[in-house]
Formats: C-alpha cells, sequence, structure tokens
C-alpha cells in the first residue's frame, strides 16, 4: 500500500496461502544499493491498508509511558506521537505547543521500554525504517524553502550517522522504499492552484540518492517495493512512474493519453469527452488505465517499463494504492450499463474472480492488508460496504459505517476503520473492527475528550492513544492490543 499521502509506515503482515503462492510466483530481481538482489515478496503493504497484530476481542492497555519517563523532567512535552513502527521499535516524538521538530525516543513496541539510553540528538519531524532496519528522519521544518535534511540515526543508541541534503522544496515528508527512503514535498503556486511535487530517493546508508521533478499538479504518491516502482499522479489526469532504485522515467501518461482521447473523440457524436487514467504500482511492475463513455483499456507494464499486454473493456480504480501482491484490482462496465469488480493475476494476467455488488461506477475499490478486495458506496448519510476474499472472490460481510470512517487495516479476520460511527462530522476519534465475515462490531475504542486532548491512531501494526498534557497529566502514550 506504498500510498504517501498519509505518510504511514506500514508493517508486516500474513496473507493466506494462495495469495501468498501467487505473490512468490512473481519474484523479481532488483537494483538496491547498485547491487542485484532478489526482494522476497512477503506482504509488506507499503501502499495497501496496514496488516495489524491480532486483535480478536476488546484491545486494552498494553502499556504506557510518560514524557518524563522518555524525555526527562527538563523538557516541557505537549504531545507524544509514533513517528513509524515495525515489529521490532516504535519512535516516539516529544512535541512541544508548536509542534516543530522534536526530540524522538526508541521504544520496544512490546513492552514500552525505552531502546536508548537517552533521547536522540537529532530533532525531528518525520521518520521512517527501512526495509532492511535503517532508521532515518526529516530534521528540518516541514517546509522549508528550498531542501530537506534527511538525518540517518543509529537505530541502537539514536546517535547521528550523517545527514545528507535533498533538493526538495515545500512540505515534506518520508516514507520506506525498499532499502531506502522516499523523500516527497510539494509547493503551491501563488493561487494554491497548482503544485510542483518534487521525489527523491535515498539509499539506506544515504550514499546514493536522485531527485526527480514531476509534471506540475503530479503529486500523489504511491509505489511497490517488490516492483521497484513509484508512480506519481494527478488526480485522474495524467501520471509518471519511475524506477525505484534508479529514479529512471519508465511511464509518461502524455502520449498515451493523447491518442486515447483522439480515439474516443472519433466514437463521439456529442464532440471531445473526458477521458480518465490511473496508475498502479505492483510486485511486477505497474499497470496504468484510460477511460472514457466509449472504451476503456489497462495496459501492463514489467518493472523496466517494458510494454507486455493490453486488457480492453476494463479499467483500474480511479485512485487505487500501490501493491505488494501479484494481483491488481479492475472494474469493468456491463452492456446493461451494470458495474463489477475483479481480480487480475499479474503473472500471467488471468482474471482470478469477477463480481457486481450492485454498486454504482463512483463506488471506491479497494485492497485490504493482502486479504480482502472491499467496495464501498455512499447511501444517504451512510457508507455501505461489501467486503471479497481477494484469492478467490467469496463475498463475506456487507454492512454500513459513518461516511466518516475510514479503512486503516486489517488483522487478517477483523477489518478496522478509524472514525465515529455515531458522528454527523469528522473527530473526536474511534478505532472501531468489523468481523470480516458477519460485518458485525467485534471493539470500539473511543476517546470522549477533546480532540485537541486525545487521539487514537494506527501506526505500523499497533494502536496507540495519545493523552496531551493538560493541567492534571503530563503527556502520555498508550499502546492497546
Amino acid at each position: 500500500m506504498g500510498r504517501i499521502a498519509g505518510f504511514t509506515l506500514f508493517g508486516l503482515g500474513v496473507v493466506s496461502a494462495l495469495v501468498m503462492a501467487l505473490i512468490a510466483a512473481v519474484a523479481v530481481p532488483v537494483q538496491l544499493n547498485g547491487t542485484s538482489s532478489r526482494i522476497t515478496l512477503k506482504q509488506v503493504e507499503a501502499g495497501e491498508s496496514i496488516t495489524l497484530t491480532s486483535m480478536p476481542a476488546q484491545p486494552d492497555n498494553r502499556w504506557e509511558n510518560d514524557a518524563t519517563t522518555l524525555f526527562g523532567q527538563s523538557r516541557s512535552v505537549k504531545y507524544l506521537m509514533i513517528r513509524t513502527a515495525d515489529a521490532d521499535m516504535a519512535i516516539v516524538a516529544g512535541l512541544s505547543s508548536d509542534q516543530g521538530p522534536a526530540p524522538i525516543m526508541a521504544v520496544d513496541p512490546t513492552d514500552g521500554k525505552p531502546l536508548w539510553d537517552a533521547p536522540s540528538p537529532v530533532l525531528a519531524t518525520w521518520c521512517a525504517i527501512s526495509r532492511d532496519k535503517k532508521l532515518a528522519c526529516l530534521r528540518n521544518d516541514s517546509n522549508s524553502a528550498s531542501s530537506t535534511q534527511v538525518a540517518f540515526i543509529d537505530p541502537a543508541d539514536g546517535s547521528e550517522l550523517r545527514t545528507v541534503t535533498v533538493t526538495a522544496p515545500g512540505s515534506a515528508k518520508i516514507q520506506r522504499a525498499g532499502n531506502g527512503f522516499v523523500v516527497w514535498t510539494r509547493k503551491y503556486d501563488s493561487d494554491g492552484n497548482k503544485s510542483q511535487a518534487s521525489i527523491a530517493w535515498v539509499s539506506s546508508d544515504g550514499a546514493k540518492q536522485w531527485n526527480r521533478q514531476p509534471r506540475i499538479g503530479q503529486d500523489d504518491l504511491t509505489l511497490s517495493e517488490a516492483g521497484n516502482v513509484v508512480a506519481v499522479r494527478e488526480d485522474t489526469k495524467s501520471a509518471s512512474v519511475y524506477q525505484m532504485d534508479t529514479g529512471a522515467l519508465l511511464y509518461d501518461s502524455t502520449d498515451d493519453k493523447f491518442a486515447f482521447t483522439e480515439e474516443s473523440d472519433k466514437k463521439s457524436r456529442i464532440g471531445s469527452v473526458d477521458v480518465y487514467m490511473s496508475a498502479v504500482p505492483h510486485a511486477g511492475g505497474f499497470a496504468v488505465s484510460y477511460r472514457s463513455i466509449y472504451q476503456s483499456v489497462i495496459k501492463f507494464y514489467d518493472s523496466n517499463g517494458i510494454h507486455i499486454k493490453d486488457i480492453d473493456d476494463i479499467q483500474l480504480p480511479s485512485y487505487a494504492d500501490g501493491t505488494e501482491s501479484a494481483a491488481v484490482v479492475f472494474q469493468r462496465e456491463g452492456k446493461s450499463s451494470d458495474y463489477t469488480t475483479g481480480v487480475i493475476r499479474t503473472t500471467d494476467h488471468s482474471v482470478l474472480w469477477e463480481d457486481s455488488a450492485g454498486f454504482t461506477y463512483s463506488t471506491d475499490v479497494e485492497t485490504v492488508a493482502g486479504t480482502f478486495v472491499v467496495e464501498s458506496d455512499y447511501e444517504n448519510d451512510e457508507k455501505k460496504w461489501q467486503v471479497y476474499k481477494l484469492a478467490d472472490g467469496a463475498r463475506l460481510a456487507t454492512f454500513t459505517t459513518s461516511i466518516y470512517q475510514k479503512i486503516v487495516g486489517s488483522d487478517g479476520e477483523r477489518i478496522v476503520f478509524d472514525g465515529d460511527r455515531t458522528s454527523d462530522e469528522p473527530g473526536p476519534g474511534a478505532i472501531t473492527a468489523y468481523d470480516s465475515v458477519t460485518g458485525k462490531e467485534v471493539w470500539r475504542v473511543k476517546s470522549t475528550e477533546s480532540a485537541d486532548d486525545v487521539n487514537l491512531r494506527m501506526v505500523g501494526p499497533y494502536l496507540f492513544w495519545y493523552n496531551a498534557s493538560t493541567g492534571t497529566r503530563q503527556a502520555s502514550l498508550i499502546r492497546y492490543g
């Protein structure tokens, strides 16, 4: 899942035996740190919603840590927040009220105990842990005028190993990308209408990097570590695709969209028609699609940008995230204006399954933790959901939620949402798990305090509760499980 829109580091997960078999069948050589290596295509959810630790019943307090324990009494800490987390380490930031660069401390996610003797000397905004277990953080303010400083930190003791400069003006974030990191920024024009994104990939030791500026407006980034591919999109208008470790431009949608638009216009009796496109990285490379009211096509490419196959009369979901698996979700419009959702296996481009929930074409479709495909659509003031098993399309739960709830992950049996089902507007937060087979609510964690004082967040595979400092308590952090 690796879309960087939410800038959340995704953790390791468990998938069904069948899906794992499909994934393993397409282990492809990629270049990381300048050497040829074979990535084991274990489900890492770089862009899909996260695979969570198993939470079969109401989560309870596993551990709690406060600001004094982590950062000492001399620092004024308003908030404790997790910047990144994996199975071995969670990076906690101690933020003051201005929420600028802050000290960080590593803790053991199983018991909350500090892993360093003292906070790191690096003041950081965002952090990520690479696939080869290296830690990097952005050390300057998140809205730099010209460049971004990336600090590489020793995960054993928090000391600074080196800092590199990335030419990337604007609001910056960092995300794991294979044995390295993607640093991504965007800066808007004076009218606030068009954005210029900058993308940089830095190897996990900081020794190698590349920088690119995609076309104006292309600022939605998604990736596949297994596919070694990064895609940058402008809504449904255009996309550019880069090789992750080299920065080589593998695909630019301009020519294909022009040709597809010309062909669609020839079929039109009403003049020019709108054309919509999408791009989705996957374990074997990437796919792009184009559609108009007259035709649609998905074009498949390998991880070197070589065109492999076209499949007509289907399209990718408009905003699908990159995937670490060898399966891509598609949509199809039938002759009677009925719409179906299905899955294509990218090893041989065969359709694994296809089904319809009877939703409208505006339906959102997403894969969840390499295990489920979920359709959603709006109905009055609610959102309805249909869950399928990714491997074979078996229909599972159908249920409704608030329109403000969104999927944040799954533990393989339950699908977890954030947002509040009882509210008619966003916040304060709640986290709710629904059974994937029955659709019934299994558990719910809810705060009744102001969102300024309490927040719930899924980071990595874990659920965290943030308590801000108030007149009666100091800032604290709780892990639920």
